[in-house]
This record gives structure tokens, sequence and C-alpha cells, in this order.
């Protein structure tokens, strides 16, 4: 019996600490960019592999500037391979354009528009 429960122990230590490490390395990486994203978050983005430099820039930079942009969007226009820094960049540079916001943006910059051009 103390044996089993050695095992039990050990495969639940084994299999849990590297996830925990693994989710909170995640969590350094994304508060170094300044994203403040919960350790829930990270650790789901690292299951989906979307834990990119480049997401965690653009979070931080959406949360600095107090757009109400949920990360969930964020990360689906990053997945879906459009330009997050394009997108967020024109989106502080312009927020008193009537039609600019971020899903009018990301669309057309998954389309291959350019927008910059067209809205400018």
């Amino acid at each position: 019996m103390e044996t089993l429960r050695l095992i039990f122990y050990l495969l639940i230590g084994g299999l849990i600490l590297p996830l925990l490490i693994y989710a909170f390395v995640g969590k350094y990486q994304a508060s170094r960019c300044g994203a403040n994203i919960g350790l829930k978050e990270v650790f789901l983005m690292q299951l989906r592999k979307t834990n990119d430099k480049k997401l965690f820039e653009a979070i931080g930079r959406v949360q600095k500037a107090g757009l109400d942009i949920e990360i969930n969007r964020l990360e689906g226009h990053h997945l879906a391979g459009g330009d997050l820094k394009k997108v967020i960049t024109f989106l502080l540079e312009h927020p008193e354009h009537p039609k600019v916001n971020f899903e009018a943006l990301s669309a057309l910059d998954l389309a291959g528009i350019d927008f910059e051009r067209l809205l400018a």
C-alpha cells in the first residue's frame, strides 16, 4: 500500500511540477513584455502554442493604452497569421477615426488589404 501511494505521488509530482514550471516561465515572459495576464491564460496559451513574444507585446500595448480588446481576440488574430503590431499601432495612432476598431482592422489585415493607405 505504501509503495502504491509513493508511486502515485511520484506520478502526480512528475506531471504537475513540470506543467507549473512551464506556466510560470510563460508568465514571466509575458510580464517582461508588459502584459498583465493570469497564470491560467498563459498556461492555456502555451498549450495552444501561442506564447509568442509578439503576442505578449501586443497585449501589453493594448493594456497600457487602456483599450478594451479581449486577449482571445488578439490571440485569434495572431493565430490566423495577422500582423498584430501593425493593427495595434494603427489603432493607437488613429483613435479619432470613426471607422477604426479592432474587428475592422483585423478583417482588413487578414484579407491582405493595406488599411493604412485605405483609411489614412
